[in-house]
């Protein structure tokens, strides 16, 4: 065992997660290597917390207000490193003021399996 990833698909002895492996004749001297692989899910894993904003329900009149009367535009910063702070600072305050963080957990959806038997019957090995 070097650490090369086909270390995991041929170790001393088979792991449970392995279901078959076999290797065709070779073509030259490599082989092909075929495995079928079981991968466990664990539940608690799919879920997840999301963090959003319902950014396209603000009130563009009142942001815009708020902009207007916010110390960005009445009272600006003199130096462009403090005044570039500034605009960063008040816009996230009205952002989180108009549009303030959610969280949700949402269930992970396992996409549907590629390979069928279907394509397994008709898969042809070159």
């Amino acid at each position: 065992m070097q650490g090369h990833w086909f270390d995991h698909l041929i170790p001393r002895s088979t792991p449970d997660y392995i279901n078959t492996l076999t290797a065709t004749d070779s073509l030259s001297d490599h082989f092909t290597v075929i495995a079928e692989i079981t991968f466990k899910h664990n539940p608690a894993d799919s879920k997840y917390n999301i963090l959003y904003r319902y950014t396209h329900s603000i009130n563009i009149l009142a942001f815009s207000d708020d902009i207007v009367k916010s110390e960005l535009i009445t009272q600006p910063k003199d130096n462009l490193s403090k005044l570039c702070e500034q605009y960063q600072t008040t816009l996230n305050t009205l952002l989180h003021k108009h549009a303030p963080v959610r969280s949700k957990y949402v269930k992970f959806k396992q996409p549907p399996p590629r390979m069928s038997p279907d394509v397994k019957v008709h898969h042809i090995y070159l």
